[in-house]
């Protein structure tokens, strides 16, 4: 972990990096990561990394611990990141494909459990591109 200074403030802002095995590199190069590396207690935190002969990301504190956590979390997402490269693929029978997406299904049922069950991802979807027509609309009134 490095210490850089922030933007012109006095405060140090941490960073994290770790250097790619040159076994990966190749496969792995110009990749983007999204990376959720908060600890349990803290708020959402996460950030975008761009693989490269090394992975750098910073950490958005100054404090120590929450520092340490989050350096750890990133370590655990890119180490099974490296090793799941390196692994030779495996092939999923539809059986299998299907038993994922239910597992994926719940997950995400459980991550936005507390929106109500009308305001599902294809519904704000609409709800933005009717949003955006609407502005359109005022800019571009159509002719009557």
């Amino acid at each position: 972990m490095r210490q850089i200074k922030s933007g012109g403030h006095d405060r140090l802002i941490r960073r994290f990096r770790i250097r790619v095995s040159a076994k990966i590199v190749d496969r792995l190069r110009g990749k983007r990561v999204l990376l959720s590396i908060s600890p349990p207690d803290d708020y959402p935190f996460a950030r975008t990394v761009t693989i490269g002969s090394d992975a750098s990301v910073s950490l958005g504190t100054d404090d120590k611990n929450i520092a340490e956590a989050r350096q750890a979390n990133a370590l655990d997402h890119l180490h099974r990141l490296f090793d799941l490269t390196e692994a030779a693929p495996i092939s999923l029978s539809h059986k299998d494909m299907v038993a994922l997406s239910e597992e994926t299904y719940r997950l995400y049922q459980e991550i936005h459990r507390d929106i109500p069950a009308n305001l599902t991802h294809g519904c704000i979807t609409r709800l933005s591109v009717a949003r955006r027509l609407k502005v359109a609309s005022r800019i571009h009134p159509q002719p009557r």
